[in-house]
């Protein structure tokens, strides 16, 4: 018994936890996924000076709680696309490194 709990599985989509599954039902994140190095280097701090700048204007352009929802959702957004993002190529590098090894059950030792 105490044996299957130790061994290596591939990792399914349907087997995650339901906060798992909801993250990875995000829209929107597709053609992100394969950019790697772009993605990393270039998208995500052209992003980050582009979100810094839109929520200055927003909180001076509207009133108190308008500018503080707006304000929030910029972040909030863009945190759950940057977790799909890094949940999804997780998954990929767990099933690709340990998949193979694990879908017999036994796992090398280097």
């Amino acid at each position: 018994m105490e044996e299957k709990e130790n061994t290596l599985r591939r990792i399914e989509a349907k087997n995650l936890p339901w906060f798992y599954r909801l993250i990875l039902k995000v829209p929107g994140t597709d053609f992100l996924e394969g950019a790697g190095g772009i993605f990393w280097g270039i998208l995500i701090p052209i992003f980050l000076m582009g979100e810094f700048f839109l929520s200055l204007y927003l909180i001076l352009a509207f009133s108190f709680p308008v500018n503080v929802i707006l304000t929030s959702i910029i972040p909030a957004v863009s945190f759950a696309l940057f977790v799909k993002i890094s949940l999804k190529r997780f998954i990929n590098w767990w099933n690709a490194t340990l998949g193979s090894q694990a879908s017999n059950g036994k796992l090398k030792r280097l």
